[in-house]
């Protein structure tokens, strides 16, 4: 029987590894910097390097990527960077300007989606940027990513790469397995970004639009008693029959 999985992209790769990485107003720091664009990168990154590098986030986690402006803060922090990792493809494409005024100026910039095999959309000749979400695609372009961080650095991270590429390579491991108890797989999604997994593990990715609407309540008057048991019910945080909605709201 055909299971339909709901899949919540942005969890898949950052639940595999904890990230300290500082975001862009992140005061000084005597060590060399490495600016990434998303937390996905951040994370990785920071796996590689420890403590020999300050490594800071551009683009906030819950911002859009694809539509994300630069302040002039993350300007600086860029321009001044000793290395530069970001997606590629066009999907920051609000650090567009500020990525090739820093490259202009030899800030040296690793670009994650020269160094993995990519996909083009289904029906599209346009390649898919949205790399992250298979575990498999980032464990291509580690040992890459590590050699050029290390020689940013000085430093060898050989022993660092080979740990995360087996990380990485056991969460495609135990996803595979996941879902090979499932059958076969339907990702319903609203945005088209899960061909890298899809195509990984064997599944139909579904775009959809989605639209979330709740039933009009008639306000209940100051003193009546559905206004009463309302107002206990928030401090309380108990539901009772009369609430339509979840006691958080």
């Amino acid at each position: 029987m055909k299971r339909l999985l709901v899949v919540i992209a942005a969890t898949l790769l950052v639940a595999s590894c904890s990230s300290t990485s500082q975001d862009s107003s992140a005061t000084t720091d005597p060590r060399p910097s490495i600016v990434v664009t998303y937390s996905v990168l951040g994370a990785l990154v920071d796996e590689l390097v420890g403590d020999a590098a300050l490594v800071t986030v551009v683009i906030p986690d819950g911002q859009d990527p694809h539509d994300f402006e630069p302040s002039a803060k993350d300007i600086e922090a860029i321009n001044e960077a000793d290395l530069v990792v970001s997606n590629g493809l066009g999907f920051e494409e609000g650090l567009t300007n500020a990525l090739e005024s820093a490259a202009k100026r030899g800030v040296p910039h690793f670009v994650v989606t020269d160094h993995v095999a990519t996909r083009t959309h289904e029906g599209s000749t346009a390649i898919d940027p949205h790399v992250w979400l298979s575990p498999f695609t980032m464990s291509e372009m580690i040992n890459d990513l590590a050699t050029v961080i290390g020689e940013t650095l000085d430093v060898n991270l050989d022993a660092a790469a080979d740990s995360v590429v087996e990380e990485l390579t056991a969460l495609d491991e135990r996803i595979s397995s996941q879902l090979d108890e499932l059958g076969d797989c339907t990702l319903v999604t609203g945005h088209d970004e899960l061909g890298y997994f899809a195509d990984r593990y064997g599944c139909t990715s579904s775009v959809r639009s989605f639209q979330v609407s709740r039933p009009l309540r008639r306000p209940a008057l100051a003193n009546s008693p559905t206004s009463r048991r309302s107002s206990q019910n928030i401090t309380s945080g108990r539901s009772s029959p009369d609430s339509a909605l979840p006691p958080m709201w």
